[in-house]
């Protein structure tokens, strides 16, 4: 984990295994996984190798959890996630074999032969018909719409596309690393490429793991790749050697180390900061970070204060909260509307708080805490997200103690996506606050989409409605609607 003026600490095994997985003799594994629950550093590990002088010079990260921001409509070569997914790793691997005055150029023939080879695949639609009871069905007409069918792009083609844009990565060493691994499992796809008798392929992480993965390990021998989420990623062919590195808590000498490399007393305060926050690094960075802002403001961060402030509870229960009282003014209103939102940009921010009389640094600032992450976006643009677990805790916070401001932000950000025709966050936003005003086409969305078969866009849906932080207010304002989408979600997490 990093904080403003802290620098990367622990890891020392993890940073090991990325050693081992970039030499040529010490290890046979061309795949690692770095697993461990949220908080654990994952993404800032990633981010380090990635920017650390030792890594390779080809070296890109992708998150995974961005796959499920992309506005299914923007993309030209189908909406499905398999199609994402691979092209996001085509923009990567093109910047890696050509010149980059060239590397745009063999981009989009990758997009232009995969279009036209799925133009070229013949599109199979089962239908089935069934009578109930003991009537009996004749003379039925059925209608298809070609254009609601094929809406995906068969994976053979968009691996052997793929494949051969890897072909010119020839034996130089890259490596891909793959953020927030475990939606791979999530991610099912009922659309994606039928075969010639329709039977309908397994989900994204079954296909990437089975198919994709083995062959662009074959095509680009020098190719590493990297996955970091939750899970331990177990479902790997067993000829793909992986090695696994499980990320724990920080020890006592981490802690130290860290709070050291802060330019806090790191002698003084180790021990209690360590106690409170269980060496979880998130929170030690919090608590970083809380401890910075008291010095400046003659409110010091002691041991008695510590053990006083926690009480014996969990670190979210009480840390979040004792940030957010000591934080200046303008960046407490501007770190509240931040958590609001589920993408943070600076236009969006500035117009939920509604005024212009910020800071010229108010912004920056914002950037700076060790809690905001920068990640990049399927398309290759940078999006900034605030830490799961700091989110949740900063918008729990405001649920209890400013709940007219957690709604007003709400309904800034509602009117905002509303404007801007994005569905999905504007319904987010409504349901946050109990506005039934998107209910009904929210509804109406899910039935078509389950119609055809569009499970990625049925998870999109759901997950706006049954996420950690929304699932509390959409449960008591729209029961119904909620628990169809809790079930909806736990029998696609199980497909």
């Amino acid at each position: 984990m990093r904080a403003d003026e802290g620098l990367f600490t622990d890891r020392e095994e993890p940073l090991a295994a990325f050693d081992r997985l970039m030499s040529a003799t010490a290890s046979p594994a061309r795949t690692l996984v770095y697993w461990g629950v949220s908080g654990q550093g994952k993404s800032s590990l990633l981010r380090h190798i990635r920017e650390s002088p030792t890594g390779s010079r080809r070296c890109e990260l992708i998150d995974l959890d961005q796959l499920l921001a992309v506005d299914p409509q923007s993309g030209e070569l189908g909406r499905d996630l398999a199609t994402v997914l691979v092209d996001s790793i085509a923009r990567v691997l093109a910047n890696w074999s050509a010149h980059p005055l060239l590397a745009r150029r063999r981009y989009a023939r990758f997009r232009s032969r995969v279009r036209a080879a799925s133009a070229a695949t013949p599109t199979y639609v089962n239908t089935h018909v069934q009578a109930s009871d003991s009537s009996s069905v004749s003379g039925t007409s059925v209608h298809v719409d070609a254009r609601q069918a094929r809406g995906s792009v068969d994976r053979d083609v968009l691996t052997d596309e793929l494949c051969r844009l890897a072909r010119g990565l020839r034996r130089r060493r890259c490596v891909l690393m793959l953020d927030t691994s475990e939606r791979l499992r999530l991610l099912t796809d009922a659309t994606a490429g039928s075969s010639e008798h329709g039977d309908r392929q397994g989900g994204v992480g079954q296909w990437f793991a089975s198919a994709l993965l083995p062959r662009l390990l074959d095509e680009a021998r020098g190719l590493r790749v990297v996955l970091a989420g939750r899970e331990p990623v177990e479902y790997l062919p067993a000829h793909i050697v992986a090695e696994r590195v499980e990320l724990v808590e920080w020890t006592l000498e981490h802690t130290s180390q860290y709070l050291d490399s802060c330019g806090l007393d790191a002698q003084r305060l180790s021990r209690p900061v360590h106690t409170v926050c269980r060496g979880v690094p998130v929170w030690t960075a919090l608590v970083a970070e809380l401890a910075r802002h008291g010095r400046d403001a003659d409110e010091a961060v002691t041991p008695q204060w510590l053990a006083e402030a926690a009480a014996g509870r969990a670190a979210h229960e009480w840390l979040p909260n004792q940030f957010m009282r000591r934080l200046p003014r303008e960046q407490r209103r501007v770190v509240m509307a931040a958590a609001t939102l589920r993408s943070v940009t600076k236009e969006a921010v500035g117009i939920l708080l509604e005024e212009t009389q910020l800071s010229p640094e108010w912004y920056e600032t914002l950037c700076g805490y060790s809690f905001m992450r920068l990640v990049q976006e399927p398309r290759g643009r940078p999006e900034r997200r605030m830490h799961d677990l700091v989110r949740l805790a900063v918008l729990t916070y405001l649920d209890r103690e400013e709940p007219s401001n957690r709604r007003a932000l709400h309904e800034h950000a509602a009117a905002y996506f509303a404007a801007r025709d994005s569905f999905l966050d504007e319904a987010y936003h409504r349901f946050a606050t109990g506005d039934p005003t998107c209910v009904d086409a929210w509804r109406q969305r899910r039935r078509e989409l389950e119609r055809i078969g569009d499970t990625d866009e049925v998870v999109r849906l759901v997950e706006i409605v049954t996420a950690p932080e929304q699932a509390p207010h959409t449960f008591r304002h729209f029961p119904a609607m909620a628990a169809s989408a809790a079930l909806t979600g736990g029998s696609i997490a199980l497909d």
